[in-house]
């Protein structure tokens, strides 16, 4: 008898084997889907409706850009974010507009604002936003535009604290470092209370001319008028007067300067803040607006601003000869051509000859000169005065 030594289940291996080899054949002529396609296709989905892929654009581009003066100089940008998928935005400055863009900051995403401290004094600049991402930048907004000024603003005459970033620029000049200084009185000098009345007020310059009054014909210490700073308050009705120690040259010269920090009380009638005899050279308020009069042969000179009453403000005027110009809180306030002949000095404070044209007012510093100031010197005085009372001045 003979005996199969092959194994048991060989033939069940051998028809495995022919199943394994036409399945292998099956899958070579139909390759099997995708396993996103499987995947989509055990969950219920059709794969042939699959979205395609989207191919990345740039972020949408932001809108409103607005440009603001924060001081003199610094700038503020703001803009609405339109997008979700920048990386930040790039702000371009130009000085013109159309031209010469250059690149002023690169912002983190979701900015909506940007200040520009990089500008000069007086001058205008022109802005532009973008959004952008690695795949590009967006469209510029509509250009916006701003101009710095020349304005400073200043708190605190003691600490030299200031409401603009402005320091840097801005030149402050004593009174009595200007050339020609011929008297110079500033109430804060005054060692006095509320409400006393000033019989004596000395001069500041090296000049020495002192003023007095006596009796009902004194103006009153007033504290706290402008940035805690005192002044001397006239009436009209006595009225109030204070006579010079000697006569001042300003008035025989044909050159001189001069400025005032002051409150009228009234808007009528001449208000005279220096002046003297017949003939001399008379500094006033005449009704709302400032001039000066050389009664020698009484040609007027007039500023072109009203003043109100009640609100502090630092004017100065110079004269050459030929030319008066007034300023008003540092601006250019009238030019007058006017000829003058020199006439007598002035010798009071408060009211003219005879007490006629007499103040009503308040006067924190008030200061003449025999000589025109140069630009420097206005410009520097009067940063001196609007620091010291606060007043804000352009120059």
């Amino acid at each position: 008898m003979i005996k199969n030594f092959a194994p048991a289940h060989s033939k069940y291996s051998l028809r495995h084997a022919l199943i394994a080899l036409m399945l292998l054949f099956a899958l070579a002529a139909c390759p099997p889907p995708p396993l996103p396609a499987l995947i989509a296709t055990a969950a219920g989905h059709d794969a042939s409706t699959s979205a395609p892929m989207v191919e990345p654009v740039p972020p949408n581009a932001p809108s409103g850009l607005t440009a603001t003066r924060f001081s003199s100089t610094r700038l503020d940008l703001s803009w609405t974010d339109n997008s979700a998928d920048e990386d930040g935005f790039r702000v371009e400055r130009s000085l013109d507009g159309s031209t010469g863009w250059t690149l002023a900051q690169t912002t983190a995403p979701n900015a909506t604002a940007f200040s520009d401290a990089s500008p000069t004094r007086a001058a205008t600049y022109y802005y532009r936003v973008k959004s952008f991402n690695g795949t590009g930048e967006s469209a510029s907004t509509v250009v916006a535009q701003a101009t710095t000024t020349r304005i400073c603003k200043q708190i605190n005459p003691v600490t030299g604290a200031v409401s603009e970033d402005c320091r840097a620029n801005l030149t402050v000049i004593q009174p009595d470092a200007a050339p020609g200084l011929d008297f110079w009185y500033k109430t804060n000098a005054l060692a006095r209370t509320n409400n006393d009345p000033i019989g004596t007020y000395n001069d500041s310059s090296a000049n020495a001319r002192n003023l007095s009054a006596t009796g009902a014909n004194r103006p009153a210490f007033i504290t706290n008028v402008a940035n805690g700073q005192p002044a001397a308050r006239f009436t009209s009705a006595e009225p109030d007067v204070m006579t010079m120690s000697s006569t001042s040259a300003l008035g025989s010269t044909t050159t001189y300067s001069g400025f005032v920090v002051l409150s009228i009380s009234s808007t009528t009638g001449a208000k005279t803040i220096w002046g003297g005899t017949a003939g001399a050279l008379q500094y006033r308020i005449n009704g709302d607006k400032a001039n000066i009069l050389s009664e020698s042969t009484a040609p007027i000179a007039t500023a072109d601003t009203s003043l109100s009453t009640g609100t502090v403000y630092v004017l100065t005027f110079t004269y050459d000869g030929t030319t008066a110009r007034f300023y008003h809180n540092g601006a250019v306030d009238g030019v007058v051509t006017v000829s003058e002949t020199p006439g007598t000095g002035v010798t009071r404070i408060g009211a003219a000859a005879g007490n006629l044209g007499p103040y009503a007012g308040d006067i924190l510093e008030v200061g003449g000169y025999t000589q025109v100031w140069s630009d420097t010197y206005r410009v520097g005085i009067t940063n001196y005065l609007c620091r010291t009372y606060a007043a804000t001045c352009s120059q």
